[in-house]
């Protein structure tokens, strides 16, 4: 869970302005808040489909597997960024049998797994990729793929890229929101 926090950057900004302005930055702080969080989730969805490389997994997808819990006036002046678990099973990484096994690109590069086969499991509802746990008939196990939730915990490249884009966007979205509700007509 990523959570974005700024509470303390704030209060340098209420100094320097004026009346008017003090009572309208706390819808201004929640516009900029959930606009930035919006921006992060769009970045580390992108970086995971990215990564993930071939497969039928689509941008849509991984961003199901997503929640923003939003900033608001009353109850919070933070959002929650969450990331779901999703494993994806090998069969979603573009799989092609060979002799020696099958070759599938799942963790952002194409690998051999050998001794694996495409199976059909149950009445012939399941289908995958398994491996046999021994050198007898059964049993056997499916192989998964990349995990959505450690692709973008365990990557420092994502977590640095997503407090720039914290720091770089926060400020220009707190600006644009002031400015709108400066240029709103007020209500008599």
């Amino acid at each position: 869970m990523i959570s974005i926090d700024v509470r303390d950057n704030f209060k340098s900004v209420e100094k320097n302005l004026g009346f008017l302005a003090k009572k309208q930055l706390p819808r201004a702080r929640v516009t900029a808040i959930n606009r930035t969080a919006n921006g992060v989730r769009t970045e580390a969805v992108k970086f995971a489909k990215e990564y993930i490389g071939k497969s039928d997994i689509k941008v849509k997808e991984l961003r199901s597997k997503t929640h923003i819990y939003r900033a608001s006036v009353k109850y919070r002046q933070y959002a929650v960024i969450t990331f779901r678990r999703a494993i994806f099973p090998l069969k979603r990484f573009k799989p092609k049998q060979t002799q020696k096994g099958i070759v599938a690109s799942a963790f952002g590069q194409t690998k051999l797994y050998r001794g694996t086969f495409f199976a059909t499991v149950g009445k012939g509802e399941h289908k995958g990729i398994f491996k046999r746990m021994s050198k007898a008939r059964l049993p056997i196990k499916e192989l998964w793929g990349s995990d959505f939730q450690k692709i973008i915990f365990k990557n420092k490249k994502v977590l640095s890229s997503i407090k720039r884009r914290i720091k770089k966007q926060l400020p220009l979205e707190l600006t644009r929101a002031l400015k709108a509700i400066a240029m709103r007509p007020a209500k008599r």
